[in-house]
């Protein structure tokens, strides 16, 4: 007699897990069940069954989010002196390791856990969300993956990547003409200002947002909630 599993009572993840690794030839009619069962997932119960998401609100996180970025600051510029005192003042390397830090830091604590340590301390966590309407109640809360971090940080990324590869160059001219280029300047410059603008303007949307999503949420398909 064969085990048969209880497909009913499976979250949405399980269901597509049990799909993705099911053997569909020896188990036809289970496949069967599993993708009828996919299909008509009920996402609007998601929130009323997961106990850690609260329940009060769990959208009205700014204020929290504002603290949790205070406290990874604090910690990657604690990182950052630590490494100042290993490889001394190496100017555009320690600008490189230091940006390194910082990506990596977000990606990684956010893809496997969904918190920095400051969303630890305070209490939050990025989510993956699905939702027919901003407005609507019917949000479905899963865990994020690696690829989801990945997007959040993806703007981010690129403005730092530019802005290394200019300053390279720009040392990289200096060396090799003895002068430096204004026009390289104005770049650098006018990166710079675009990326505190894409700052503010992840600020502007996330308070706008009636679920407190910013801009790189909207790219990832996530959103921060109370836990």
């Amino acid at each position: 007699m064969h085990f048969q599993p209880d497909y009913q009572s499976y979250s949405y993840d399980e269901l597509v897990d049990a799909r993705r690794y099911i053997d569909v030839e020896a188990y036809p009619e289970r496949t069967a069940l599993l993708d009828k069962l996919i299909n008509e997932f009920d996402h609007s119960k998601a929130i009323a069954s997961d106990s850690h998401v609260n329940e009060d609100n769990p959208y009205s996180t700014l204020p929290a989010r504002v603290g949790a970025l205070i406290i990874d600051a604090i910690l990657l510029l604690f990182i950052s002196f630590l490494l100042g005192l290993v490889i001394g003042n190496q100017g555009l390397l320690q600008t490189i390791i230091n940006a390194g830090i910082y990506i990596m830091y977000r990606i990684i604590m956010h893809g496997l856990y969904g918190q920095t340590v400051g969303k630890m301390m305070l209490n939050l966590k990025v989510m993956s969300f699905k939702s027919s309407d901003e407005s609507e109640n019917t949000d479905s809360l899963l865990n994020m993956d690696i690829k989801q971090a990945m997007l959040r940080e993806i703007v981010t990324v690129a403005f730092n990547i530019g802005l290394i590869v200019l300053l390279v160059f720009n040392i990289v001219f200096t060396g090799l003409f003895g002068q430096t280029f204004d026009w390289l300047l104005y770049i650098i410059g006018g990166i710079t200002i675009l990326n505190f603008v894409w700052f503010l303007s992840d600020i502007g949307v996330a308070f706008a947002s009636k679920k407190s999503r910013a801009w790189h949420d909207l790219i990832a398909n996530t959103v921060v909630v109370k836990i």
